[in-house]
């Protein structure tokens, strides 16, 4: 096994190298206290310091920072003082797992470093997951094969930096060797300190060293938003390791922040106005809400200065969250005189973020402890990063509606590993994934994703220390920002005009009984735009495989490769031209997949229709069921599953009860796309889906004469996608004039 105990033994002491704040340490400083069965345990920080700490350990889950004092905002008038000093201490730092080991076994912990006002220098280092599979062992060895380098660079350009580490290691030299006289010794410290140490030791320089002053710390329990944006360990990690570790706490903490609203009563002389809108998705609340829906209210007559009363007031709501107390229980809201006043609070539509889940939290975190971890307990780093992808796919359906597709899901994983690998990691930090979710799906996404990995249901305590506020305006502290611009359901003042009604149930459905059907025009101009764009982008597509990239010589050919000239230029200052061929052939049909929907579920209806001029294409799609969405008299909403556009129009048959196509195809999807290829009369089809179409399909096109040109449906604007998916179906061209007062 690789993630075996490993310590460097040297007759009483026992040296355990780590990295701080890294949970891939921890698990070794515990099995190493355990299995050694020390009698005393050192640790690399100031003795006045590490008692400090030791307090803040006993807190835990609670969080609590070590500072000298309340930090200030940074301003250049401001008058000299201490500089401001602080520790995180965190349940997934090894420093901290030691000292609670030591407390298990009660065990005597001494601090032995010494406070020489010490300046931060960043050490390249391997990325730490490495441990999780190479063991500590290996990850010590290959780390003492580069720290010489360093070591002599760091001689070069901050010489004072090397003294004080060599004072530091013949101080702890000297601390650890007074209390190998008295027993067997553990000392956990930082692997740049090991061997200096054990080079101290053995050539007897250890000595006591005088180190400055040590700062009186005191504890400070930082809010929210410090932890979520200065946490050493990002908190998802070091919550599923102290639910482990220290159990999930009180039961209080897996409460949800607001109870369910309990039974209020309702203004004498009215029913409740309000029980029409529980129970409903968000999109149909606020449409009842809104007078969209069959059930709303009765209209309020409202003078100009009401309506600019209320406008005003729905334009500075600073909440994004929406209920009917915000909407029309307010005491600052305009007074409209007829309009139901609010008894009781009633949510209509929020979105929830995880302090609302902690009752569901607890549960998935329980979840993902089974999940990510190994059968010895260690904690697999990129198994989280998995599970919380996913995890926060299923919180940003349920807050948005829209669905996290698996090809985005895919897209995100590959740019999170490429964006790694230019950063020289095998995983991304938090920054980059939050950042790589926000460019593969959206910002919503990215927020989910940032809310999950950031919440620590232990944040909040009431234990009297002062709270500690740290922000990138705080002195000497400078950290990436956060920033997302989601998309929220918001209230505006529009011109609506009001949409009539069914005289009875069933009117408008039976308006299709006529048996005829066509499109709506808008929508024709959408869908046909977007065809000669993918058709054009095929083109593009098509002449970037066939572009030949060579050195720059006596022409500059197509002009400059820019890429290819930076990627190269440390190998020569070589200036690189290309030269982009010809696609021989134009493009004809394009097909479009938005889901293959096999077993004719969520796509039932299949159609083909003719273009009804010389600009409209053929087209054959699959799509949602015509009645299952009646938006008007005669007009129904829907959804494309998949269509295939083919020109010149009137060319195309029924390809749906085309046996020539049944024997080859395995769905509907492949029904198109085979279609595309006998109808097109150009040398290229375009194929846009999740993943490419079977090898057997651009064997029969190369038969035919015709080339199949793949588009990834992950590479176009998701805005787009959604604008052309929806579609409308009228059952007579006269209903096309009254349309546009039906369909939104």
């Amino acid at each position: 096994m690789h993630r075996e105990a490993f310590w460097i033994e040297r007759g009483n002491l026992r040296i355990v190298p780590i990295l701080h704040e890294k949970v891939e340490f921890t698990r070794y400083v515990r099995l190493a206290i355990r299995e050694t069965d020390p009698d005393f345990v050192a640790i690399e920080l100031p003795p006045g310091i590490g008692k400090t700490y030791e307090n803040a350990v006993a807190r835990f889950p609670h969080l609590t920072y070590l500072a000298n004092r309340a930090p200030e905002p940074s301003r250049p008038e401001a008058p000299p003082q201490d500089p401001f000093l602080f520790y995180r201490v965190e349940p997934t730092d090894p420093f901290a797992e030691a000292i609670r080991t030591a407390k298990d076994l009660s065990r005597a912990v001494h601090y032995v470093d010494l406070h020489l006002g010490y300046p931060s220098v960043p050490e390249p280092l391997p990325d730490t997951y490495s441990v999780y599979h190479l063991g500590l062992k290996a990850y010590w060895e290959e780390y003492r094969k580069t720290r010489p380098s360093f070591q002599s660079h760091l001689a070069k350009f901050m010489p004072q930096a090397v003294e004080l580490d060599q004072m530091r290691e013949r101080h702890m030299a000297y601390q650890v060797q007074q209390l190998c006289s008295r027993g067997r010794v553990v000392l956990v410290v930082g692997m740049a300190h090991v061997d200096g140490i054990l080079k101290a030791l053995e050539e007897g320089t250890a000595e006591p060293g005088e180190g400055l002053p040590e700062p009186k710390m005191k504890l400070f329990e930082p809010d929210v938003e410090t932890i979520r944006s200065l946490s050493g360990e990002f908190p998802l990690i070091m919550t599923l390791h102290e639910f482990v570790r220290g159990g999930p706490g009180e039961d209080e903490f897996w409460l949800d922040p607001l109870p369910e609203p309990d039974e209020g009563v309702i203004q004498e002389g009215r029913g409740d106005p309000f029980a029409r809108y529980t129970g409903k998705d968000a999109v149909s609340a606020l449409e009842s809400l809104l007078g969209l829906g069959s059930d709303r209210p009765d209209e309020l007559e409202l003078t100009p200065e009401q309506v600019k009363a209320i406008s005003r007031y729905l334009m500075g709501i600073p909440d994004p969250h929406l209920s009917i107390e915000s909407l029309l229980g307010d005491a600052n809201a305009p007074d409209l005189e007829g309009a139901p006043q609010l008894a009781r609070d009633i949510p209509v539509f929020k979105f929830k973020s995880c302090n609302e889940r902690r009752g569901e939290l607890r549960g998935i975190y329980e979840h993902l402890n089974g999940e990510c971890r190994g059968e010895d307990g260690f904690l697999d780093r990129q198994k989280v990063f998995h599970h919380l992808c996913l995890l926060a796919g299923e919180f940003y359906e349920e807050n948005t509606g829209d669905v996290f597709k698996r090809w985005q899901h895919r897209v995100l994983t590959q740019f999170a590993r490429n964006y790694a690998r230019v950063e020289g990691r095998l995983l991304p930090d938090l920054y980059q994934l939050v950042m790589c979710a926000r460019g593969s799906v959206d910002h919503n996404y990215a927020y989910e994703l940032w809310d999950l990995a950031t919440f620590y249901p232990w944040a909040e305590s009431n234990h009297g220390l002062p709270k500690l506020h740290i922000d990138g305006d705080t002195e000497g502290m400078e950290f990436r920002r956060w920033s997302f611009e989601r998309r929220q359901p918001r209230l505006r003042q529009m011109g609506m005009r009001s949409r009539g009604e069914e005289k009875r149930p069933g009117e408008w459905k039976d308006a299709f009984r006529s048996g005829s059907i066509c499109s709506y025009p808008p929508e024709d101009v959408v869908i046909e735009d977007y065809g000669r764009y993918l058709q054009k982008k095929s083109v593009l597509v098509m002449s970037e495989e066939r572009t030949r990239v060579e050195p720059f010589s006596t022409s500059l050919l197509d002009g400059i490769d820019m890429r290819t000239t930076l990627r190269n230029w440390a190998d020569g200052s070589k200036i690189y031209v290309k030269e982009t061929q010809k696609t021989k052939g134009g493009t004809g049909s394009v097909v479009i997949i938005f889901d293959e929907d096999f077993g004719d579920q969520k796509f039932p209806w299949k159609m083909t229709w003719h273009g009804e001029h010389a600009q409209e294409s053929d087209m054959a799609f699959y799509a949602t069921n015509r009645f299952s969405k009646i938006i008007g008299p005669g007009i129904a909403r829907c959804e494309y599953g998949g269509l295939m556009l083919t020109y010149p129009p009137r060319r195309l048959m029924d390809v749906w009860t085309d046996a020539y196509y049944r024997p080859m195809a395995k769905n509907k999807a492949e029904i198109l796309l085979l279609a595309a290829i006998d109808y097109c009369l150009e040398k290229h089809v375009v194929y846009v889906a999740e993943k490419p179409p079977r090898s057997v399909f651009r064997t029969i096109a190369s038969r035919l004469g015709k080339k199949i040109v793949y588009l990834p449906i992950g590479q176009l604007s998701p805005v787009s996608l959604k604008r052309i998916r929806v579609f409308h179906v009228l059952s007579g061209h006269h209903l096309r004039q009254i349309a546009k007062d039906y369909i939104w």
